[in-house]
C-alpha cells in the first residue's frame, strides 16, 4: 500500500473550493480529484504489473535452481548406482576367477599326479624287466629268449590296457558311469617271465 500512497501525493496538491463556493467550482473540484485518482490508480497497476513480472522471474529463477538441483541429485544417484553395480560386478567376476583358478590349479595337480604316477610305473616295469634280462641272462639263457620274454610281457601288457579300454568304452555306450579298472602294478607284474 505505500507505493500506492506514494502515488496519491497528487491528491493531496489539489486545493478544494469553499464549502460555500459555486456548485460549477466543486464540480470543477471533483473532477480534478478524479483525474488525480485514476493517475494514481495506472501507476498503481504499473507497479503491480512490475511486481508480478519480478515475482514470476524470480519464480522461474528458482524453479531452475530446483530443476538443476534435482538433475544433479539423480545424476549423482545415477553414478553411484552404477558405481555399485560395477563394484558387484568385478567382485564377482574375481570370485568367478578365483573359483576357475582353483578348479584349473586341482586339475592340473591332478594330471601332474597322474603322470608322474604313469610314469613311475614305466620306470617301475622298465626295471622289472631289465632286472629279468639280466637274471635270464646270468642263468646262461640266450638273448633270443630274453628278447622272446620281454616281448611277451609287453604284449600282455598291451593286452592288458586293451581290455581296459574296451571296457571303459563299453561302458560310456550302456550309459553307465563306472570307471574302468586298469591293471594294477601287481597284475602287470604278473605276467612277467623271470626264468
Amino acid at each position: 500500500m505505500v507505493p500506492f500512497i506514494e502515488h496519491l501525493r497528487g491528491v493531496e496538491d489539489i486545493e478544494l473550493s469553499h464549502m460555500d463556493a459555486e456548485f460549477d467550482q466543486h464540480i470543477s473540484d471533483t473532477e480534478r480529484l478524479l483525474a488525480a485518482l485514476e493517475e494514481a490508480i495506472k501507476g498503481q497497476e504499473l507497479h503491480t504489473a512490475k511486481a508480478v513480472a519480478q515475482t514470476e522471474e524470480r519464480l522461474a529463477a528458482e524453479k531452475r535452481a530446483a530443476v538443476e538441483v534435482a538433475a544433479d541429485a539423480a545424476i549423482f544417484t545415477t553414478e553411484r548406482r552404477c558405481a555399485e553395480e560395477r563394484l558387484v560386478a568385478v567382485r564377482e567376476a574375481v570370485m568367478e576367477a578365483r573359483e576357475a583358478a582353483k578348479v584349473a590349479q586341482e586339475e592340473a595337480v591332478q594330471e601332474a599326479i597322474r603322470q608322474t604316477e604313469a610314469r613311475c610305473t614305466d620306470l617301475q616295469r622298465e626295471a622289472v624287466q631289465s632286472v629279468t634280462a639280466t637274471m635270464q641272462r646270468a642263468m646262461g639263457q640266450s638273448e633270443e629268449v630274453v628278447l622272446a620274454t620281454q616281448a611277451a610281457n609287453k604284449f600282455e601288457l598291451a593286452a592288458a590296457s586293451a581290455g581296459a579300454a574296451l571296457a571303459a568304452a563299453s561302458c560310456l555306450l550302456n550309459g553307465e558311469h563306472e570307471e574302468a579298472v586298469l591293471p594294477a602294478e601287481g597284475d602287470a607284474d604278473e605276467g612277467l617271465h623271470y626264468f
